[in-house]
């Protein structure tokens, strides 16, 4: 696949190019707009036509499927979440661009896809995942704030903010959406940890940051995170029963 397109003044029924490289039509002087090539040709076969119409029945007769820019989007991104293909490729992704497959049933990858995106692009705004809160007012009233903590206990579900508050029963699938090496809920508690800077004119004048501060924000953002966490892996589970 390739989106380099073509100028519309130039009249080619379809490009081609070695393995590996793009493909260009275009030819010098003033530019025109662009349509992009969302397919390969080989002979008379259009490839991504036909291979994702196999199985589906809204590619029969006069109706041919033909995926948008979107789609595409959306299909790569949830190719990407997929457990086997990133355990199969595990290598290679770590040393080269991503290759990605064709799979069957191009509309149900999609649609994984596109889930998985209205989930991770509106995570401040989807529905706060339902925790159980506990308050217990610090012993030491010569603190002015209580003390920071922003720990996780995966085996007890627990998430410990500072010596005052604790959020409770965290569902054990939370934690297995992962950013990088670590889940998404233990990223969100590292970002907030108060950090004494080492430069000393710096920790004087500007480490004005307190996790007090933001308390309430980052308690209302580990619950949403949780539900976008807890969607995640739903989809992903389908991925691996399908």
């Amino acid at each position: 696949m390739d989106e380099s397109g073509f100028e519309e003044y130039v009249y080619r029924p379809y490009g081609w190019s070695k393995r590996g490289q793009k493909t260009y039509g275009e030819r010098n002087g003033k530019r025109g707009t662009r349509t992009s090539l969302i397919a390969g040709k080989r002979g008379k076969e259009l490839l991504f036509h036909n291979h994702y119409c196999k199985g589906d029945s809204r590619c029969k007769g006069e109706r041919p499927f033909t995926p948008t820019k979107l789609d595409i989007f959306h299909y790569t991104y949830a190719v990407l979440h997929n457990p086997a293909y990133r355990e199969k490729y595990e290598l290679n992704l770590k040393r080269e661009f991503p290759r990605i497959p064709f799979y069957d049933n191009f509309r149900q990858w999609t649609a994984w896809g596109k889930q998985l995106m209205d989930l991770h692009i509106n995570y401040e705004t989807i529905e706060p995942y339902t925790l159980k809160r506990i308050d217990i007012p610090t012993a030491d009233k010569n603190a002015k704030f209580p003390k920071v903590k922003l720990q996780a206990d995966k085996d007890k579900g627990v998430i410990t903010l500072d010596t005052d508050t604790s959020l409770h029963n965290i569902p054990p699938e939370a934690w297995e959406y992962k950013l990088g090496n670590r889940s998404a809920l233990e990223w969100i508690l590292d970002q907030y940890k108060e950090k004494k800077p080492k430069d000393q004119t710096i920790a004087e004048k500007f480490n004005t940051y307190r996790f007090a501060d933001y308390k309430e924000q980052v308690t209302d953002l580990l619950q949403r995170v949780c539900t976008v966490s807890v969607e995640t892996m739903k989809i992903i589970e389908a991925m691996e029963k399908y």
